[in-house]
C-alpha cells in the first residue's frame, strides 16, 4: 500500500452522506464527556473535522474499534 492509500481509508461503518466517525470528547483526567458522530468521506476529512472540536477538550477519533488519532485541546 502507498503512502498516499494509507491516508485514505475508508470507514467500515456508513451513513447515507458517507463513513461515520465518533469523536469522544475528554476531559481533563481522560474520561470521555461528550461524544460527536462525524460523517466524512475518509480519515483525512474526519481528521480535520475532530480537529475543529479540539477547542476545550481533546479528542479521539474512531472508526468503529479502530482509534485513528488523538488531538490534544488548543491552547490559545
Amino acid at each position: 500500500m502507498s503512502r498516499d492509500q494509507s491516508k485514505r481509508i475508508i470507514s467500515s461503518s456508513s451513513h447515507d452522506d458517507g463513513p461515520v466517525y465518533r469523536a469522544y470528547l475528554l476531559g481533563s483526567d481522560d474520561r470521555i464527556i461528550g461524544v460527536e458522530d462525524i460523517v466524512a468521506s475518509d480519515d483525512i476529512e474526519a481528521l480535520m473535522r475532530a480537529r475543529s472540536l479540539a477547542d476545550r477538550n481533546a479528542v479521539e477519533l474512531w472508526d468503529r474499534a479502530r482509534r485513528i488519532i488523538r488531538v490534544e485541546r488548543r491552547t490559545h
